[in-house]
């Protein structure tokens, strides 16, 4: 189980501060989809650049175009790049494509979708290296916790080559529920990004999803 820092509200500047703090804490780094709109794909060259030995994830949350813009992401430096399950099975194939030519993977996100275990198992098929269940910002509120469990679990159950990735709100306190169902990788954001101590942060979460380092 890898922990995975989604960068999403910064600035580029803050984001390279923010991971030099804690780069020996996380196993990937996600440029988010709002500093992607943000600075576009030239924060991912940038990260980079500047941490050459980091897994990068562009989360462009493709939806067409699926070749050429999964293309943009990996040559940008990405190691994967995000489309959403809601695109078209062609388009998805299409940036598996693009990924199998220049070593990346994809990473099918699962926001929006109502039957997860159908569309996880149909995203599966079609060669993708990940599945993340991914509980919206606009949406983390009331039951979220519950239902991001349940969805998890759906998720696993139907995936046969995939691994599982599960974003959204996730903190020190949510995240042993979690990691009880053993996800490949904990995607979090704000708890780490926005927290008064970044490292702090990041030392908590890994204790709570049973990966503390030394």
């Amino acid at each position: 189980m890898r922990l995975q820092l989604a960068i999403d509200t910064q600035t580029l500047s803050e984001a390279e501060a923010l991971v030099s703090r804690v780069r020996d804490l996380v196993d990937v780094v996600e440029v988010g989809t709002p500093l992607v709109i943000r600075e576009g794909v030239g924060a991912v060259r940038r990260l980079r650049a500047v941490f050459p030995d980091l897994t990068l994830v562009a989360d462009l949350k493709i939806v067409d175009g699926g070749h050429f813009e999964a293309t943009l992401g990996f040559e940008a430096g990405a190691r994967i790049v995000t489309v959403l399950a809601a695109a078209a099975d062609e388009t998805i194939r299409d940036a598996v494509r693009a990924g199998h030519e220049r070593g990346g993977e994809v990473m099918v996100d699962l926001m929006g979708v109502s039957d997860l275990a159908r569309r996880a198992a149909e995203v599966d098929r079609l060669g993708v290296r990940w599945v993340c269940l991914h509980t919206p910002v606009d949406v983390q509120r009331g039951d979220a916790e519950r239902r991001a469990v349940e969805g998890l679990r759906r998720v696993k159950d139907v995936l046969r080559s995939a691994g599982t990735a599960v974003a959204g709100g996730i903190t020190a306190a949510t995240a042993p529920a979690l990691a009880a169902l053993r996800p490949d990788l904990v995607v979090v954001g704000s708890a780490i990004a926005r927290a008064a101590d970044p490292r702090a942060a990041a030392t908590e979460l890994r204790r709570a999803l049973g990966e503390e380092r030394p």
